[in-house]
């Protein structure tokens, strides 16, 4: 049999491909085979030129668990653009745990509705009680999904205090459900 990292070999020499869309389909498969030889490689897409690619390269690298990520990981959570810190923050949570409760605390006032929202789904993640005051202040977000959200990482922190929040989204009729 073969292991992961010897299944991933095409994997390897196509994300250096001039297509950026052969780039992007090799570092998310490189992700999802876990293929932990491939850390450095999938690191080096952090600054790829096409936006997909270094989206596709964070994601890969939380999914890669290795720890040698966590610096790159950290600085597209502070200087990104908008949808890289959105992948980082939860990548973060996910590969440094505690580890992470401090940056993850900082993406909570990122100026980017979509970042706090997922960096209130990292911290539910993370299930740090250190978050509870950061998550109140969330509550008067002037975004509704991260109001709600909030909310919803209040509750499974065992603290009433988006009850408001929760009950005003249920009667809320101009929310839409996905099904």
């Amino acid at each position: 049999g073969f292991s992961a990292g010897q299944q991933a070999i095409p994997e390897r020499v196509l994300a250096d491909d001039v297509s950026a869309d052969v780039r992007f389909a090799a570092i998310v498969a490189l992700g999802q085979l876990e293929d932990h030889e491939s850390i450095e490689l999938v690191l080096a897409r952090f600054e790829d030129g096409e936006p997909m690619v270094r989206e596709a390269a964070i994601i890969a690298a939380g999914q890669l668990g290795d720890d040698r990520a966590l610096p790159a990981l950290r600085k597209a959570l502070r200087e990104g653009t908008p949808p890289m810190r959105f992948q980082a923050v939860v990548a973060l949570a996910e590969l440094a745990g505690q580890d992470a409760v401090e940056d993850v605390l900082a993406a909570l006032d990122d100026a980017d509705a979509e970042v706090r929202g997922n960096a209130v789904v990292a911290v539910a993640l993370l299930g740090d009680e250190r978050a509870v005051p950061a998550l109140v202040r969330r509550l008067n977000d002037s975004d509704n999904a991260v109001k709600r959200e909030a909310a919803f990482a209040l509750a499974e922190l065992g603290d009433a205090r988006g009850a408001s929040v929760l009950r005003d989204a249920l009667g809320d009729s101009a929310r839409v459900l996905d099904a």
